[in-house]
């Protein structure tokens, strides 16, 4: 099963207050900061290829995807 990032989302008790990050494996870049309730669908759709370990330093979740699959 493909775990996209609205499915993980979804797994929280209120997931529109979890601060996440999505980070683009492609490219390098963060390509969003923030909470769902402003994520875009095409970034929602995306499958997760690992998560980062949180730490002291962030409350905020890293979420890695890939844009461009070939």
């Amino acid at each position: 099963m493909n775990l996209t990032v609205n499915d993980f989302l979804d797994m929280f008790a209120d997931p529109d207050d979890q601060q996440v990050a999505i980070y683009d494996l492609t490219t390098n870049t963060e390509i969003y900061r923030g909470t769902r309730d402003d994520m875009h669908d095409d970034i929602l759709d995306l499958e997760i290829c690992s998560i980062d370990t949180l730490h002291e330093a962030t409350q905020v979740l890293t979420l890695n995807v890939e844009t461009d699959k070939d």
